[in-house]
Formats: C-alpha cells, sequence, structure tokens
C-alpha cells in the first residue's frame, strides 16, 4: 500500500460546531479505519477485506454513552449478543465492547461491515431506552429479525 492510495475524510474544524468532535476514516480497496465519536460514543472499526480470507477481519470496539454505568452495560451486553449472533468473537468490559471477526471470504467480511454499520446505527443512544433487561431483549429480537427501525414497544417513527 502507497501512501498515494490513502483517501481521508475528516470534518473541517474551521466549518465544525464547536461542540462537535473531529472523526476520521481511513481507507483503501481493501482497509477501513474508522475512529468516530458521537456524543459520549467511542468507536473505532478497522476491517481488511481482500481476496484471501486468511487475511481477511472485522475488528470493532464501542464504549461510552450518557447514562449510568447499568444502562450502559446492559447496550454492551445487547450488542456482545447481537455480533455473537454473527459469529464475532467478542468481549465485554463494563460498557467496552470488543469484537471480531476473522478468515472469512471476502464478501462475508463485506456483510460483516455492513451489520456493523447497521448496529452502530441502530445502538447509537440506545442507552437511554434500555431501563430494564426485558427491553433490552426487545431491541435484541427486533434487531435479529431486521427490523433496525424498532423503537421499543407501542412507539414508532
Amino acid at each position: 500500500m502507497h501512501a498515494s492510495d490513502v483517501k481521508t475524510q475528516m470534518n473541517k474544524p474551521e466549518v465544525a460546531p464547536k461542540t462537535s468532535v473531529i472523526n476520521f476514516t481511513w481507507f483503501t480497496a481493501d482497509y477501513l479505519n474508522l475512529n468516530s465519536r458521537v456524543g459520549y460514543h467511542f468507536t473505532t472499526v478497522d476491517a481488511r477485506v481482500c481476496d484471501t480470507p486468511e487475511s481477511n477481519y472485522v475488528s470493532l470496539r464501542f464504549v461510552g454513552g450518557s447514562t449510568g454505568v447499568d444502562q450502559r452495560s446492559r447496550r454492551a451486553a445487547l450488542i456482545r449478543r447481537l455480533l455473537e449472533a454473527y459469529a464475532f468473537e467478542t468481549d465485554i468490559r463494563v460498557d467496552l465492547v470488543n469484537a471480531r471477526l476473522r478468515h472469512r471470504p471476502a464478501d462475508g467480511m463485506e456483510d460483516a461491515l455492513v451489520l456493523v454499520g447497521r448496529l452502530l446505527g441502530y445502538v447509537n443512544h440506545l442507552d437511554m431506552a434500555l431501563t430494564s433487561d426485558a427491553v433490552a431483549g426487545e431491541y435484541e429480537a427486533a434487531f435479529l429479525a431486521g427490523n433496525y427501525r424498532f423503537k421499543g414497544k407501542g412507539r414508532h417513527d
């Protein structure tokens, strides 16, 4: 990989609101690295997808939130269960989730990246809604059923 092959996209501080944070994405034809802060959530996605399955991986690190430790931990457990349902290896510590999928063919890794994107959109600010394990179970069932717009029982978009 040559430096000229790397494209960098970032928010420009001179035009971003003072409350925003700079997010970084580096990518090439077969590599992605995303470092993002949205509110109080910190996310890193690192992935390589190529024609050699042994070289392929998707790695996710997610931590933080604006609620108390119980709700943030509940969200971490939800993320863990959802990723494990798709064969990711996971580890959680309080509200920190580390997950990894390795050694799959390129098409499977691309599907995993789409899944990670959907998951990150789904769990954004979800810690505020996860007031019990039963509520977390409802969100888990909805995601696994493909209902990525689920807002809780009795609530609609």
